[in-house]
């Protein structure tokens, strides 16, 4: 009996009689029926159940986490470096001069930089690191196994290179930069202070001429 999947086959319910090797009647297989549509129903809303908690999470546009999501894994992510005694460091990157790019060249080639930007961060991090689109051209990426702010400031660096090193959309390679900040906590400090000492060495990275990363504390 095939389970359908949004008009298409899905799986199958194989039935035998392997106790006494009658042959089963079609009458009796009637009930199959019901038993694969009922699978069929609960496939479909485990599948827009899925899809509906994606969306929550994540950025329409670039494909990586939001900010709601983001301040959410933040906050559980606290948790437990708290727990493991372990320093939290975060990089925020914005990228420079964007809106020049968007009153010049247009929207559309703007959000295909934010697309490309997203997944070069996406791609260059760890597993275990989260990317997350703060909003705008803002990015953070949260380094959740680096020991020391001196650690999370070349992994910063080596994503500042990469995208330096990147054509974006119709653009040669070094024609869109960044710029990032990077904070971190340790665990007997406010959590909250991380983003906030992130977004301050960001702007001593832009004050001093951006297309470079700043740690917190050593500008």
């Amino acid at each position: 009996m095939p389970i359908f999947l949004n008009s298409e086959v899905f799986g199958i319910i194989l039935t035998d009689n392997i106790f006494n090797l009658r042959v089963i009647q079609a009458d009796e297989l009637r009930g199959l029926t019901g038993v694969a549509n009922l699978a069929s129903i609960a496939l479909e809303r485990a599948l827009l159940y899925r899809r509906l908690k994606e969306m929550a999470q994540v950025d329409g546009l670039t494909g990586v986490f939001n900010r709601r999501y983001y301040e959410r894994y933040l906050h559980d992510e606290f948790i437990r470096s708290k727990r493991l005694q372990r320093a939290l460091a975060m990089i925020v990157f914005d990228i420079d001069f964007f809106k020049r790019c968007n009153d010049t060249y247009g929207h559309e080639c703007g959000d295909r930089v934010l697309r490309q930007f997203a997944q070069v961060l996406k791609s260059n991090t760890r597993e275990e690191d989260m990317v997350a689109r703060y909003g705008g051209e803002e990015f953070v990426v949260l380094l959740t196994g680096e020991g020391s702010g001196r650690d999370a400031l070349t992994a910063g660096e080596k994503l500042r290179k990469i995208v330096q090193e990147t054509a974006f959309a119709d653009f040669e390679p070094g024609k869109i930069t960044v710029s990032g900040g990077v904070g971190i906590v340790r665990p007997d400090e406010d959590f909250e202070q991380l983003f906030k000492r992130a977004d301050q060495a960001l702007y001593e990275a832009k004050r001093q001429g951006r297309n470079r990363v700043v740690l917190f504390g050593e500008d």
